[in-house]
């Protein structure tokens, strides 16, 4: 079920975003294109809830997924505006620093939007806790789905069945 989460996270934002974003789901070693989305499920649980019946479990999967937005950055270094304090710096630098920040609630809007339902396998699955933070020019963007599930055991009940016809004559 991970894995197809994973794959709907992927799809929604690849549909959202189009082709000039690229989504990676694996390490990447070197050669990161810009601008791009990281993605990456983190602390997925596994509860028992009360059975249906003795043939069936219920479970619940809940998934947090971290989904990493790296900008396409014009300099080597991203300039945070706090560090710019007292010094005198260029005025591109700022607008630069300011271009980031608006790019950033604009994809977090995008991503919530495209994130909050998305088809996981067969099943529409809904996240919820959406939040994001700015950290050295890259955006983290959490969301979490909760899927149920119920699994079938298939325990036989009866292995052999005997039985006698006959007339009764009475």
């Amino acid at each position: 079920m991970i894995n197809e989460l994973l794959n709907g996270v992927k799809d929604a934002i690849t549909a959202e975003f189009g082709d000039k974003y690229e989504v990676y789901t694996g390490r990447v070693a070197q050669g990161l294109t810009e601008p791009c989305f990281f993605i990456k499920c983190l602390n997925p649980t596994n509860n028992l809830a009360l059975g249906l019946h003795e043939e069936t479990t219920r479970r619940e999967t809940t998934t947090l997924f971290s989904i990493q937005y790296f900008p396409q950055s014009d300099s080597e270094e991203i300039v945070d505006i706090e560090d710019l304090e007292g010094e005198i710096v260029d005025e591109s630098d700022v607008d630069y620093v300011d271009e980031i920040y608006t790019d950033f609630s604009d994809v977090y809007e995008r991503l919530v939007n495209c994130l909050e339902y998305i088809s996981a396998g067969h099943d529409l699955v809904r996240g919820y806790d959406f939040t994001y933070a700015e950290s050295d020019g890259v955006m983290t963007f959490t969301v979490t789905y909760a899927v149920p599930l119920i699994i079938s055991t298939d325990k036989t009940k009866m292995h052999t069945l005997t039985q006698k016809e006959g007339v009764y004559s009475g």
